[in-house]
């Protein structure tokens, strides 16, 4: 994911870990509203503003997990890199990915299946950092893929009817316009 670590390389620990977490969060909202029927700016603010029902990572992730867009672990995995995101966003003191309270919050990070071991502590050199920015990244494909699969499986039906939906390319977010 080029996107990512392009974004990320040059970045202190609190940029990447804001702009990872933001990218993810910007996924999620894509499969959501892939999954709702197409709707204009006002309908998407109504849902998505800060202070709409939609309007917090958290609701976000809350949503994806009982649409199915996401399992229990990939939840949890979630609502992690959220507590992460809010550590280096809330805090004026210096942070970085080696303070005991970041490291011990991604050490709950499972990025794969049976791959957690929340008694981990002492990360090696930079390890929090790449567990936090590989499930993320494993994450942000699965949303990403989500959306477009949502999207392609419209565009299909609506074939039946003679309409055509044009589909984004992955890489590209669709927002309404």
């Amino acid at each position: 994911m080029d996107t990512v670590f392009n974004a990320v390389v040059n970045q202190s620990d609190r940029g990447a870990a804001l702009v990872i977490a933001s990218m993810l969060d910007d996924t999620i909202r894509m499969a959501l509203a892939a999954k709702f029927r197409p709707l204009n700016s006002d309908d998407y603010g109504d849902l998505f503003d800060p202070d709409r029902p939609l309007g917090t990572f958290s609701a976000r992730i809350n949503l994806a997990y009982a649409l199915r867009l996401c399992d229990k672990r990939e939840k949890r995995n979630l609502h992690t890199i959220r507590e992460v995101r809010n550590a280096f966003a809330h805090t004026m003191r210096p942070i970085t990915f080696k303070t005991v309270e970041v490291e011990r919050l991604c050490s709950f990070l499972e990025p794969k299946e049976g791959s957690s071991d929340a008694k981990r502590v002492g990360f090696p050199d930079g390890l929090a950092h790449h567990l936090y920015t590989a499930t993320a990244i494993i994450l942000i494909n699965k949303f990403l893929e989500a959306a477009t699969d949502e999207r392609q499986a419209l565009a299909h039906a609506l074939m039946d009817y003679g309409v055509e939906l044009p589909l984004p390319d992955k890489s590209t977010p669709h927002k309404p316009e």
